[in-house]
């Protein structure tokens, strides 16, 4: 289990509706941790940064659906 993962959890779990949604947030963070790993300066700060990433990962979750929704109604009121 990676460090701070029982932290991030619950950090994501204030910030979203379910926990499935608090594990998405969470697996999406670290994504977004593994890919920008270059501009870590110092290991010292890496829970802080690990919380940074997360910070804004719940939000891109919640448009995602919000997109999805509007395009599942957009293409149910066509077909009407």
């Amino acid at each position: 289990m990676p460090p701070h993962l029982d932290r991030l959890l619950r950090c994501a779990q204030r910030r979203t509706v379910s926990l499935r949604d608090a594990e998405n947030a969470v697996q999406d963070g670290h994504v977004k941790a593994w890919l920008s790993f270059g501009d870590l300066r110092t290991t010292d700060q890496a829970r802080l940064w690990l919380y940074r990433i997360l910070r804004g990962v719940p939000v891109g979750i919640v448009m995602s659906r919000i997109s999805r929704g509007r395009r599942r109604l957009a293409g149910t009121l066509a077909h009407r």
